[in-house]
């Protein structure tokens, strides 16, 4: 289950891969309540719980909203948050269940290794993955900043994860 995230600030909202798009996306999701999210993830972790583990995983501003639903809410099994802008500034919330990072060394926005300094000085535990040949997005085919080698482990490995905490 995936819950629109932008959905309390524009419903159906969807942003177009140019210039333009990716300004509204940047406007929309500073308008987004980050405490709505969580009550909204909440609510899928306690509708799924009964089914089985539970698997959360997020990109951009998802992969920071993994980083605090890991550390925020009940019910998870594992976590992957990817490219997630935001994890660095709340490094020190300490994971309530495993997780991993996953940042791409040219990614413009986000200094990877600082956000894995200090995700792994604040939870020395964390797995923190950087890909050389990749920036932001890069789970996202056809992007000129992703490299599909390194799409292609990431994803083996928050898989992994995912079956290390139960998934089947």
């Amino acid at each position: 289950i995936a819950p629109s995230m932008y959905d309390r600030v524009q419903r159906g909202f969807h942003a177009e891969h140019n210039e333009a798009g990716i300004a509204e996306a940047f406007k929309t999701v500073r308008a987004a309540n980050p405490t709505d999210a969580l009550a909204d993830m909440q609510a899928v972790i306690n509708h799924l719980k009964t089914k089985g583990p539970v698997f959360i995983t997020g990109y951009c501003y998802g992969g920071t909203m993994v980083w605090q639903a890991v550390g925020k809410l009940q019910g998870l099994s594992a976590g992957a948050s990817w490219y997630g802008g935001g994890v660095a500034g709340m490094a020190d919330l300490a994971p309530q269940a495993p997780v991993i990072s996953h940042l791409g060394r040219k990614d413009a926005n986000i200094p990877a290794d600082d956000v894995k300094a200090k995700i792994q000085g604040a939870n020395p535990g964390v797995p923190v993955y950087i890909y050389e040949n990749s920036g932001h997005g890069f789970n996202n085919d056809g992007r000129p900043d992703s490299d599909p080698d390194d799409a292609a482990l990431a994803r083996k490995r928050t898989l992994e994860l995912f079956e290390a905490n139960g998934a089947l």
